[in-house]
């Protein structure tokens, strides 16, 4: 099992470091062809986090013997968050992010802490077969 933390200020510039830092983690754990989803996805929490939260954020990503790829982005905000993503309106300029995470996942889902809380996902990485 492969394990990855990244501690991020909450700003703009979070997301694509948050970014890189799961591409790099990708190709070093041979993830490949989960890559550009997992990027997708985190950079998805941790925009929600640094915008709704604000505050620094946590990445953590876990690949596992099976081959699963799990991200786990951590804030520090009491708020909550739905695990039933809303429809955003037409023309809105955000608001899709969580729908985006829960079709492109294999799972995901929000465990909430007296000091904020944790919205994960999982990726399975068809590329290699699976124990």
């Amino acid at each position: 099992m492969e394990t990855a933390r990244l501690e991020l200020p909450g700003t703009t510039a979070a997301p694509s470091v948050a970014r890189l830092f799961i591409r790099n983690l990708c190709r070093e754990w041979g993830a490949s062809s989960v890559c550009d989803v997992a990027e997708l996805l985190s950079s998805e929490l941790v925009t929600n986090a640094v915008i709704h939260a604000r505050s620094s954020v946590e990445v953590q990503a876990v690949y596992d013997d099976k081959n699963v790829l799990r991200i786990d982005v951590y804030d520090r905000s009491p708020g909550e968050v739905s695990s039933e993503p809303k429809q955003a309106s037409e023309g809105a300029e955000g608001g899709r992010g969580l729908a985006i995470v829960a079709k492109l996942s294999c799972r995901w889902g929000v465990d909430s802490f007296a000091h904020g809380k944790r919205v994960w996902f999982t990726l399975a990485n068809l590329g290699h077969a699976t124990n």
